[in-house]
């Protein structure tokens, strides 16, 4: 591997892992908010039939 091809190769490099961890902290960010919007649709899934339930009795 000639010299040049050695710098590019080594620049390639250091581009991937500078972008790396600014990648990695943005999807695990995104990864815990998907987990508290699930949890909150859940939760609001729960409401609903049991609002629902409640309703048809009456009904």
């Amino acid at each position: 591997m000639a010299d040049s091809e050695l710098l590019l190769a080594i620049s390639d490099i250091k581009l991937l892992a500078e972008n790396y961890m600014p990648a990695a902290n943005k999807y695990t960010k995104e990864s815990e908010k998907i987990a508290a919007m699930q949890a909150d649709i859940d939760i609001l899934k729960n409401v609903v039939r049991e609002h629902s339930e409640k309703l048809q009795k009456i009904s």
